[in-house]
């Protein structure tokens, strides 16, 4: 073995190991391999200098900086709990999926967003409770994927208004099926993004035009204007929050959790369900309202 391929081994293995590919053996690198990374000496001290996770040009953060991130990016997903666990938005009989759906989409973004926020390198399955939260930053990633989409479908599903509470569930359960499966797929695939909630919307535009005899569902404009209003902010805010090298701290990030979540807040009160108990019909008035 000559002395530059014997070098080019040596950091492959090291980049293999230690560079975000997740490699637990030292075997030979395959220079036809995708994922084969040519590393000199240099590169090697200065990434072990910075302590690199996964990209040679991502040095570690500074304590202060993942104060920052922690704050931003992870405490958002919480502020918008008590707006939304009350009785008139998602605590309702008929909503009792959908609640825990929200609790969990919750909980995974927290946990995808400290694990990013703290540097943690993501050791996967072989993460701890305290270094990557059990089960490391990528599968809290997917996880979070599965639930944020998930979100947007049974939304839809609210809004297709079912009048048997059975078609609902079936509708609700055969969606998270569909979304499992294409996050399964392709997590990172846009278009195994948008799918599931496309799907869903078109059953919704038929269950009101074939089925309904193009009878829709009777929305309040006064929670319908102010979701759009909100849902505009917060995606407008996401769009923004995608550049990093124009948001090192995430702010616009943030502000995408906490919009998302008070839209979400006027989301669920849009429409009066055939499905909720007539009982305990969900007041309208302005004053029931934490917002404008």
């Amino acid at each position: 073995m000559s002395n530059d391929y014997q070098q080019q081994y040596t950091t492959n293995e090291y980049y293999n190991n230690y560079g975000g590919f997740h490699s637990t053996t030292s075997q030979r690198p395959n220079p036809q391999n995708p994922l084969y990374r040519p590393m000199n000496l240099e590169q090697i001290y200065w990434s072990q200098s910075n302590q690199l996770r996964g990209r040679l040009e991502d040095p570690k953060r500074l304590n202060s900086e993942k104060c920052i991130w922690v704050l931003v990016t992870a405490i958002t997903n919480l502020i918008p709990i008590p707006l939304l666990f009350r009785k008139k938005v998602l605590l309702k009989r008929h909503l009792i999926f959908e609640a825990c759906l929200t609790a969990f989409t919750l909980l995974c973004s927290f946990a995808y967003h400290f694990c990013d926020s703290m540097d943690f390198d993501d050791w996967a399955s072989h993460s701890t409770l305290t270094y990557g939260l059990y089960i490391g930053e990528g599968k809290w990633h997917r996880l979070d994927n599965i639930g944020a989409i998930l979100c947007f479908v049974v939304l839809l599903v609210h809004w297709t208004n079912y009048q048997n509470n059975s078609y609902a569930k079936l509708n609700k359960f055969i969606a998270l099926f569909i979304v499992i499966c294409c996050q399964e797929k392709d997590p990172w695939n846009m278009q195994y993004t948008i799918a599931p909630i496309v799907l869903q919307l078109i059953i919704m535009l038929l269950k009101w035009t074939y089925f309904d005899n193009w009878k829709t569902p009777t929305f309040n404009m006064y929670f319908v204007k102010r979701s759009i209003i909100w849902q505009s902010l917060a995606f407008l805010c996401f769009y923004k929050g995608l550049n990093e090298d124009t948001d090192p701290y995430r702010l616009f990030h943030g502000l995408w959790h906490m919009l998302a979540g008070i839209a979400s807040v006027y989301h669920w009160q849009a429409i009066q369900s055939h499905r909720e108990d007539l009982n305990n019909e969900v007041s309208t008035m302005k004053k029931d309202s934490l917002f404008v």
